[in-house]
């Protein structure tokens, strides 16, 4: 997928950064609400999807 369709999927993420380019969504808390989720995503030159992950923060 490219960046443009996952934010018309998800919407404008809550952090984004251009170099490396890596857009971060808030996903909620994790466990007994200790820890936050965040999805990461990062993307090559080009726009398209080169990684994802899960995060507890």
């Amino acid at each position: 997928m490219t960046e443009t369709e996952i934010i018309d999927l998800f919407g404008e993420p809550e952090q984004k950064f251009d170099e490396p380019s890596r857009q971060y969504y808030y996903l909620g808390r994790a466990g007994v609400g200790v820890d936050d989720s965040l999805l990461r995503l990062s993307f090559d030159k080009n726009g398209e999807l080169e990684s994802h992950d899960v995060s507890h923060d």
